[in-house]
């Protein structure tokens, strides 16, 4: 595992606003996806978890499209998706908000550019912010050294604490599992081995 670096701290001013808005309401309980594709996680989520209201991020066109399309057919009161970039979003829109959970679910994980994968970024200090006290953020991948790297920095940096490791391979699972993603759907089929894991606060007073 290569050594840890430190991070610079995040400055959010120059971010571009986006061209969407929202307003929460402090009664209802929030979740958040970031790069949510074309939605099958974001449409399941929502549907399974009636008590969220489920925000869905995506940048890319063709995927929001695709999103969007999703979400209109299955018609969830509790499913809001934007065409946006999801830094900008939470930077400009969510503000104080706290979230239950958050989702980063494939790919990210810039190979040759490690600054750019969640939890090396100094937006993921950012991102921390809006996690509630007892909430969790959602990793999945099918890359064994980027989760490796969540891994180490989550648990040796970021001072969080591991709720649940899953790994999944096709020859393991039970026949009734369903993917949480089409990358994972293509990633099982292939025989490739995916990774879920979940992390909580520990004590971030002095990383945030």
């Amino acid at each position: 595992m290569p050594e840890i670096t430190e991070i610079r701290k995040f400055n959010g001013s120059h971010l571009p606003c986006p061209q969407s808005c929202f307003s929460f309401d402090e009664d209802q309980k929030y979740s958040i996806e970031i790069g949510a594709g074309v939605g099958l996680h974001a449409c399941v989520f929502a549907k399974n978890n009636p008590d969220f209201q489920h925000i869905a991020i995506e940048r890319t066109k063709e995927k929001f499209k695709k999103l969007n399309n999703r979400c209109e057919k299955e018609s969830l009161d509790n499913l809001f998706v934007f065409h946006d970039d999801g830094v900008n979003w939470l930077y400009h829109l969510a503000k104080d908000q706290k979230f239950e959970k958050i989702f980063l679910l494939y790919p990210n994980p810039y190979p040759k550019n490690a600054s750019y994968r969640w939890v090396r970024m100094p937006f993921f200090r950012e991102l921390l912010k809006h996690l509630s006290p007892k909430g969790e953020i959602v990793f999945a991948s099918n890359e064994k050294f980027y989760m490796d790297e969540v891994e180490d920095y989550c648990e040796n940096y970021w001072d969080l604490h591991a709720l649940q490791k899953k790994t999944l391979h096709q020859d393991s699972l039970e026949d009734s599992y369903e993917a949480i993603t089409h990358f994972e759907r293509k990633y099982l089929e292939r025989g490739q081995t995916c990774y879920h894991y979940h992390y909580g606060f520990k004590d971030l007073s002095e990383k945030l």
